[in-house]
């Protein structure tokens, strides 16, 4: 019989942003590469 160690999950981390802008212009701006690396963090989608 074995024991295995189990590390403890840290929680999520969350942020919630409320853009008073139309979701059109909100998804314009991160919906390319550019716009969420802009926004988010680099990427290659």
């Amino acid at each position: 019989m074995t024991l295995e160690k189990t590390q403890p999950t840290l929680p999520d981390i969350r942020q919630t942003v409320v853009f008073r802008a139309l979701i059109q212009k909100v998804w314009q701006a991160v919906a390319t590469s550019e716009g969420l690396a802009a926004w988010f963090m680099p990427n290659d989608f």
